[in-house]
């Protein structure tokens, strides 16, 4: 489930969203944050808070939201 959004910096000077997960371990590490894209993204995946998600290891490093499993 998206618990939150947070906004960060990234190694460019962008500001990138980050998404914060209840907690679930995948492929032996405990997941919290996933990463978002960009804001046309979210609106795309109609993601919100409280969503249910499907998350994976993209290249079994980092972590991204593949399906929103509540149909918002």
């Amino acid at each position: 489930m998206l618990k939150e959004v947070i906004w960060q910096v990234g190694r460019q000077g962008r500001l990138t969203p980050v998404g914060i997960i209840e907690p679930v371990v995948l492929a032996g590490a405990t997941i919290e944050r996933v990463t978002l894209n960009n804001l046309s993204w979210i609106r795309d995946m109609k993601l919100r808070i409280g969503s249910r998600i499907l998350v994976v290891r993209s290249g079994e490093v980092i972590p991204q939201i593949v399906e929103v499993l509540d149909g918002n």
